[in-house]
């Protein structure tokens, strides 16, 4: 099984040390700015805490990414990951700051991802789908405090041997995670989300599927917990609400710190399955436990629904 060699050290500190740096001073801009969320939205958490997180976890993963060049570690092309982070980062942006229609910020990531694929180079209009789905995923699932930090950080530390840009970006996401734990203090914001989806996706993409599908974890769960529900519910999938596993978690356990221990317990078993896969061992055995805790955190969750 790949484990991280020492050489995933260098990104992972290096995008740790710039993102925590970038946050530190992100928060107070964020906040004489008017750059925060607003209150009555669909996260568990209150309104009024700055949404430019997103802006230094970019910063950590460019500048881990960065210093990995200049040592000379392989990096594949280098020209996706930075124009999906900055195409992404630059379409959140705008719909934190004036809220872009779904459809219109949907034409926009396809436009920009086919661009990219087409373009840039990093894969076929396939890949260009998938950074799409992953871009939107982790945006529904960042609905709660620390959630999307922990999880993401959590998948992209277990590809962090083979993608120095993972390393970066796990070691970004561990700094950000100290300022947006349960009370967060700073969220992701759309400019934050969409592009860690996006990168998440383009790194996982060339891999085994099943691999994938339980490194990405959580991250895949909550979506389908939630458009299942709406559907179930009549109602359009893409309008949001209180209707994600962290807030039936929530209403279930009494708490959100005990619901975000849940999960992240199941995702982290996940995530070691799809390392596991990655590294030779037979799908079947492993999966098939994990498939199983997956299915009943979904009962769980349910059980908490009103």
């Amino acid at each position: 099984m790949a484990l991280p060699s020492p050489g995933f050290l260098l990104p992972f500190v290096t995008g740790g040390f710039a993102a925590g740096i970038a946050c530190l001073g992100l928060r107070p801009w964020g906040l004489r700015s008017g750059w925060v969320s607003r209150g009555g939205s669909d996260r568990a958490g209150p309104g009024g805490v700055p949404t430019t997180g997103g802006w230094g976890m970019m910063i950590g993963c460019a500048a881990g990414a960065a210093v990995a060049i200049a040592a000379g570690r392989p990096m594949g092309p280098v020209g996706p990951p930075l124009a999906l982070l900055a195409g992404f980062g630059l379409i959140g942006a705008i719909d934190d700051a004036r809220g872009l229609t779904p459809l219109l910020r949907l034409a926009a990531e396809f436009a920009l991802a086919g661009g990219i694929v087409l373009l840039v180079g990093g894969g076929a209009l396939p890949v260009a789908v998938l950074c799409v789905a992953g871009a939107n995923a982790v945006n529904m699932a960042d609905n709660a405090d620390g959630l999307v930090a922990a999880t993401a950080g959590l998948s992209l530390l277990s590809l962090a041997a083979a993608h120095p840009w993972a390393a970066a970006g796990a070691g970004a996401l561990g700094a950000f995670l100290i300022w947006n734990r349960p009370p967060a203090r700073l969220y992701l914001g759309d400019a934050g989300a969409l592009p860690l989806g996006a990168l998440g996706a383009w790194l996982l993409a060339p891999g085994n599927l099943i691999a994938g599908v339980f490194t990405a974890g959580y991250l895949l769960f909550d979506p389908l917990y939630a458009v299942a529900g709406r559907l179930r519910a009549r109602r359009a999938p893409w309008v949001g609400g209180v209707d994600h596993p962290s807030h039936d978690l929530t209403r279930l356990l009494g708490c959100w710190p005990r619901a975000w221990g849940l999960i992240l317990a199941v995702h982290a078993v996940s995530v070691a399955a799809g390392l596991a896969i990655r590294g030779g061992w037979p799908p079947a055995p492993v999966a098939s436990p994990v498939a199983v805790a997956w299915a009943a955190l979904w009962w769980i969750a349910r059980r908490g629904r009103r």
